[in-house]
């Protein structure tokens, strides 16, 4: 299986930033509502402040533009379980035991819909749990000091790979029951497909674990080399025998292209169980008809009352009334236009640019809104909080200066209806994702790199090196929300995103001792 360590280590870090690739950033929020209120409503203002050497402005930047770059996600979190928790027999939660109980039911349409989302909440956990606990394995294998510690984390691994054989006969004995239930049915495939992906999965984070364990110096760790060793060539040799269905007869590099297509519609498969229909609508639109019909009426009125003042002034149809009467249409022409582009202008204090539906999975019910709005600030407009945020931590020297920038406002707010329902108490907290890519700030970039000439003061020599040509996008997160003991809650985070003309380099999480 190809891992990639930077890879790897991304799918550890469930922090509130990361990137997806070298042009994208993300923003992570969790978000838990309370049964107490009738409305839980979670709002988050997004200051991203951008040097004006990248030209990134009104001008050049529509809103359109904008939100062609942005991308929110909006899923339910995945619940929390233990390995060991899933397998139990006596946990009505676990998607295990709801599919022993859903196989003494009719095979129906609707009961196919339910097992299916078992199924792939099932996965969801199974990757969870095992991302949790290939961290604790590498947090333990870290502090490492003697040879009790070795011990200790020989025994973590054992008891991992015996809680893995628990829940794997587990999931084959339920599969054993459908297939036999259900032979001509789909689910046989569902099945299959959780399997193949419950089997990478482990071979996944195992082999992420083994890259570490590998590095570690300092203590002899053949014994746990050797256990992941197995527990990973076990998985290969079950798919090689077990799953001979899902593989295919391609070649060489059609071969690894199709591993990786399938590897993605096996994701988007299991995330199914968790995500929630969005219907998307941009409300200016909606009503920029009301907008125009009141700007039509309201430079009609001007004119008529200007005609009629003029028509008691000049003699009809003389040379001054008609003159004055081509001016007052001009004028009227130009006032409605003018009030229209005032209220495109003025509008995102009125409205907000997209309303959307959050329902549930089949769409048909809406369990919240989500409103968006986004503008350009000038830095004045900040709030003196925000400004002072960022510009902490900028340089020792340089903490002051006052850098040309153009600030990019986005807010977006959340509202939630309560839900009461068993689903909801599996499937509750959400997990909300600000996505954004930024290959359009880079198109004003310089070159990655400039050559620097310095005279060596040793040799006195001429020579010269490659220095990187970085810019920072500073991106302030202010948070608001009522947690579940009803009291209001602010949070305020700044991250810093450090790209070049090829794209993000990195993504840094920065304190400061300006939050509330």
């Amino acid at each position: 299986m190809d891992l990639s360590m930077d890879t790897f280590e991304k799918e550890l870090s469930e922090g509130d930033l990361h990137f997806r690739d070298n042009l994208q950033f993300g923003l992570k929020s969790d978000f838990t509502p309370s049964n107490l209120l009738k409305r839980n409503t979670y709002t988050q203002e997004f200051y991203i402040f951008v040097p004006n050497v990248l030209h990134v402005n009104p001008g050049t930047y529509s809103k359109e533009s904008f939100y062609r770059d942005q991308t929110n996600f909006i899923r339910y979190k995945t619940p929390l379980f233990t390995l060991s928790e899933l397998a139990a027999g006596d946990n009505e939660d676990s998607p295990l035991l709801r599919l022993r109980s859903l196989r003494s039911l009719p095979l129906s349409e609707d009961n196919e819909v339910l097992i299916k989302d078992e199924l792939s909440l099932y996965g969801n956990i199974v990757r969870s749990a095992l991302r949790r606990r290939a961290q604790r394995l590498i947090d333990q294998l870290e502090n490492i000091q003697n040879s009790d510690d070795v011990s200790l984390l020989n025994d973590s691994i054992t008891q991992l790979e015996s809680e893995l054989t628990v829940l794997r006969k587990e999931y084959a004995t339920i599969a054993s029951d459908f297939q036999e239930f259900a032979k001509d049915s789909i689910l046989h495939n569902y099945f299959l497909y959780v399997d193949e992906f419950v089997s990478q999965s482990i071979e996944y984070y195992l082999t992420g674990f083994l890259i570490h364990l590998r590095g570690h110096k300092g203590h002899t760790l053949d014994v746990a080399d050797s256990t992941v060793c197995d527990i990973i060539f076990r998985e290969q040799e079950y798919r090689e025998a077990a799953l001979k269905d899902t593989e295919t007869t391609y070649e060489g590099d059609k071969k690894k292209e199709y591993a990786m297509y399938r590897k993605g519609l096996l994701n988007k498969f299991i995330l199914n169980a968790l995500l929630l229909n969005v219907r998307r609508r941009n409300l200016q639109e909606k009503y920029s008809h009301l907008s125009a019909s009141f700007a039509a009426a309201v430079a009609m009125l001007i004119y008529l009352m200007l005609f009629i003042w003029q028509g008691e002034v000049f003699v009809l149809n003389s040379t001054p009334f008609v003159m004055i009467t081509v001016l007052l249409y001009v004028l009227k022409d130009r006032l409605k236009e003018g009030i229209k582009i005032l209220y495109e202008r003025k509008s995102f204090k009125w409205f907000p640019d997209y309303a959307t539906d959050i329902c549930t999975h089949d769409g048909r019910k809406v369990i919240g809104k989500l409103k968006e709005s986004f503008s350009f600030m000038s830095v004045g407009g900040l709030s003196k909080k925000v400004r002072a945020i960022r510009d902490e931590q900028f340089h020792t020297v340089l903490e002051s200066f006052r850098r040309p920038e153009n600030v990019l406002y986005y807010k977006r707010e959340v509202e939630l209806y309560p839900q009461r329902t068993k689903r909801g108490q599996r499937r509750r907290d959400l997990n909300m994702i600000f996505r954004f890519n930024i290959h359009q700030f880079l198109q004003k970039a310089s070159n990655p790199f400039s050559t620097h000439l310095y005279v060596d003061s040793e040799s006195k020599e001429m020579r010269h090196e490659k220095l990187p040509k970085v810019y920072h996008l500073n991106v302030i997160m202010i948070s608001r929300y009522t947690d579940q003991n009803t009291i209001e809650r602010k949070e305020t985070k700044k991250f810093r995103a450090v790209v070049d003309k090829r794209g993000i380099k990195r993504v840094e999480s920065i304190e400061s001792q300006n939050y509330p």
